[in-house]
């Protein structure tokens, strides 16, 4: 009887394909996301489909998207992207007072990564009817950016990584306040 083939976990799968200069930096971003608990270890070990994606959560809200790939829904490139939940993105100017991060938050600015959403949906920072942007972050109207995935942080390493992980404890923040608060 032939042996049963076992779909590779996230991790084997991310190990598997990503560059192996990337390598590195997506594990530790891993780890700093199940020590948070955004992400449970059997969800990490799961063998399910292609799954080159996973969302992390806190307190069963959306925070990002953890993929194996650059472009969020196209086979893996060899890099690896988060891709914080649309939702939370124009909250972010109310809850970042660090310059660093406010200038990491806008070069991180998904312009040219465009999911290819259906383009009579998708607003991709256009003015919308009432002729506002549809996204303003930092005082700055933000014209051409995916409604979709507004952030799409790619393969981050070094100062960057470290300015990813500070943004998923801001988008926990506004998650905390959302739970005591509305928005």
């Amino acid at each position: 009887m032939p042996e049963k083939k076992l779909n590779p976990t996230f991790i084997e799968k991310a190990v598997a394909l990503l560059d192996k200069d990337k390598i590195d930096n997506f594990l530790d971003f891993v780890k700093f996301v199940s020590e948070k608990q955004y992400v449970s270890e059997r969800r990490l070990a799961s063998r399910s489909g292609k799954g080159y994606s996973i969302m992390l959560h806190y307190k069963k809200e959306k925070i990002c998207a953890l993929n194996l790939n650059s472009i969020v829904r196209y086979k893996p490139d060899g890099s690896w992207s988060i891709s914080p939940h649309n939702i939370f993105f124009q909250h972010y100017d109310r809850y970042i007072t660090d310059e660093k991060l406010k200038a990491f938050v806008l070069d991180s600015i998904n312009y040219i990564k465009c999911r290819g959403c259906n383009g009579s949906l998708c607003m991709r920072g256009r003015e919308d009817s009432t002729g506002k942007m549809a996204y303003v972050n930092f005082r700055k109207g933000l014209n051409k950016c995916c409604s979709g995935t507004p952030l799409l942080i790619i393969s981050p390493s070094g100062e960057t990584l470290e300015r990813a992980k500070e943004l998923v404890l801001v988008t926990q923040s506004i998650i905390a306040d959302k739970l005591v608060s509305p928005l």
